[in-house]
């Protein structure tokens, strides 16, 4: 208790033929009035180590009969105390962080709410991702397959294409999306099909041409 790497103790008894319980229990209450640390208890058994385990109680120190309890509580003690610090941290200063676009923001969302939409586009959620300064992938929207092929070639291969449209939320279903495009005959192709498709799936919705974006890479486990 007295080491100052120690930061709390849990002591284990496991009563044998010689062992005295209860005077041990006064020790270490004895000790425990003399530190600020936590000190757990874990008196295994049943007759022998009652009137110990009663003594804790009185002390208000706690007493538990299996060790897998004990440092279970142990654990709690640990995570309190860390949430403890981490909630008397200052905050860094946030004066050179710069200021979000609100004002933005709000007219994105307005536009949508005066067409009675609930869901904001792709572009509209980037755009207010952007205003808060939230890093988002590049997209551009094609209205024909030679303004994507300009645009894929601009961002670099591979690109990913999407239908662009305010009443497509989920784009795969609909066969809205093309992946991993690796050169221009593959990027005109793929505007071709995303709008026959779409309007072959989706016949009544609204259509403002396709994004093209670049073809986001995860990194690889362990790299």
């Amino acid at each position: 208790m007295a080491d100052p790497s120690v930061d709390g103790v849990l002591v284990i008894l496991t009563p044998q033929a010689m062992t005295q319980p209860l005077e041990v229990a006064k020790a270490l209450i004895d000790i425990s009035n003399k530190f600020h640390k936590p000190l757990l208890t874990c008196w295994m058994g049943d007759i022998q180590i009652k009137a110990g385990r009663e003594l804790f109680s009185q002390a208000l120190i706690p007493s538990f009969r299996t060790p897998e309890a004990a440092v279970e509580a142990f654990s709690y003690i640990t995570a309190f105390y860390r949430n403890q610090r981490q909630l008397t941290q200052t905050p860094g200063s946030l004066s050179h962080h710069e200021e979000p676009d609100i004002e933005g923001a709000r007219m994105v969302i307005e536009t949508a709410l005066a067409e009675h939409r609930k869901v904001l586009s792709e572009m509209e959620s980037k755009a207010v991702l952007a205003a808060f300064h939230i890093p988002v992938v590049r997209t551009m929207v094609a209205n024909s397959p030679a303004e994507a092929l300009t645009l894929a070639e601009q961002i670099g291969f591979p690109v990913a294409m999407k239908i662009n449209s305010p009443d497509i939320t989920h784009k795969s279903d609909s066969g809205g999306v093309r992946i991993n495009l690796t050169n221009a005959t593959a990027v005109r192709a793929a505007y071709n099909e995303i709008i026959e498709t779409v309007n072959k799936n989706r016949p009544a919705a609204r259509v403002d041409g396709v994004s093209v974006q670049p073809m986001a890479v995860m990194p690889m486990a362990g790299s």
